[in-house]
């Protein structure tokens, strides 16, 4: 009886063993396969890059950016903020910032050295010229509207310098002239006021 009593205990002691074992597996698993079915239905990894999270392998930032922001898209979703790369996103954040007002620049020279090939050069004035003047107007209009803070740059006498010079410059270059003032001769308003064209 003794044999028997231990034969059970130990039978018992080894069934619970295996059922804690074959439980840990099954959440594993399990939490394993929501993770993978979340990027997939997500979109934003793969299954494998999901269990390469799994084991905290992360996608460094100089090898491929546009993994590393998929995969950091993915963090932010799924709120696994303590494995985010904060220093390159921090970064990204402002290069945003500085592409909207790159943008912003760059139209704003197109128009103007059309503005003043319009002034300097009245000869050659045509429908295309308006239509470019017409249009830079209207991207620069709504573009302001999108991002409002960059309303700001349009009262920064320096940014406008700089601005003019570079419009001075592409104009030159496109007609060949070098007779264009070096200080801005219009205000803003006048600039970008649909219809207003400088007198030739």
């Amino acid at each position: 009886m003794e044999f028997v009593g231990r034969g059970c205990v130990e039978l018992i002691v080894i069934t619970v063993h295996f059922t804690g074992l074959f439980t840990l597996l099954s959440r594993a698993i399990y939490r394993r396969a929501n993770i993978i079915q979340e990027c997939l239905r997500t979109k934003s990894m793969t299954a494998h890059q999901a269990l390469q999270r799994e084991n905290c392998s992360l996608i460094d930032y100089e090898t491929d950016i546009v993994a590393w922001a998929n995969e950091q898209a993915w963090l932010v979703r799924n709120k696994k903020f303590e494995f985010l790369d904060i220093e390159h996103i921090a970064e990204e954040i402002e290069d945003v910032g500085k592409i909207e007002q790159r943008e912003l620049a760059n139209r704003m020279v197109v128009l103007i050295a059309h503005l003043l090939k319009w002034q300097f050069q009245p000869e050659c004035q045509s429908r295309s010229w308006q239509l470019t003047i017409r249009n830079q107007r209207k991207a620069i209009s709504i573009h302001l509207k999108e991002v409002p803070s960059l309303k700001v740059k349009l009262d920064d006498v320096q940014w406008l310098e700089i601005i003019w010079g570079d419009a001075v410059y592409q104009a030159s270059k496109e007609t060949g002239l070098d007779n264009f003032p070096e200080i801005c001769l219009w205000s803003v308003s006048d600039i970008l006021s649909d219809g207003w064209l400088p007198s030739s």
